[in-house]
């Protein structure tokens, strides 16, 4: 297996994901109906938009699979309603448990309604189109730091280089979100 493949379960979940979005599909609209209509209920349609919940939910699916080799995820539509469902309610709680800043009573208050918010295919694609064409490096830092949630001084164990220190890790690992950031610019379809 080529060390830049995710493993099958990984690959398997994106098939499913990039079915269940395909443009105009009635999963691909009935899921983020769904999760505009959950983030309306917990009343974060105005601090949330469905791609911030949507992204979420994917990379705690692409976290577990990762972390749980043996697993696979056996119906990815229901799995990701109830992820959407839980990612929204932590961001509920987290909010309730903070004292809102004045800025953000402000732009709650005087904000617009967002446009139709989608997470089509050719972005999703675009996101790991982007992602493979980072160096070997780059992947390996953003899957360890970002997928696996492993903190900078694991990640640093786990690339193995001695001579590494944490800072400069850390550096690297923003330079690779820009870089990768820059791929999906290059990448990502007109229309999104």
């Amino acid at each position: 297996m080529n060390e830049s493949s995710p493993p099958p379960a990984v690959q398997q979940f994106n098939e499913a994901i990039y079915v269940l979005l395909k443009a105009n599909t009635a999963h691909s609209r009935s899921l983020l109906a769904y999760i505009r209509r959950i983030l309306w209920q917990y009343n974060l349609d105005r601090r949330f938009s469905a791609t911030d919940i949507f992204i979420e939910a994917y990379v705690r699916g692409v976290q577990f699979l990762l972390k749980s080799e043996q697993q696979t995820i056996k119906k990815p539509s229901a799995w990701m309603r109830m992820t959407v469902l839980n990612v929204v309610r932590e961001k509920s709680r987290e909010i309730k448990r903070s004292v809102p800043l004045t800025w953000e009573i402000e732009s709650t208050t005087t904000a617009q309604e967002p446009a139709v918010d989608s997470v089509n295919e050719g972005c999703f694609l675009a996101v790991i189109q982007a992602f493979n064409n980072l160096k070997h490096e780059e992947r390996k830092i953003i899957q360890l730091r970002y997928f696996e949630n492993m903190k900078w001084d694991e990640v640093r164990k786990k690339i193995g280089d001695s001579s590494l220190t944490t800072a400069t890790l850390r550096k690297r690992g923003q330079r690779a979100l820009e870089h990768l950031r820059e791929e999906y610019h290059k990448i990502k379809p007109v229309d999104s």
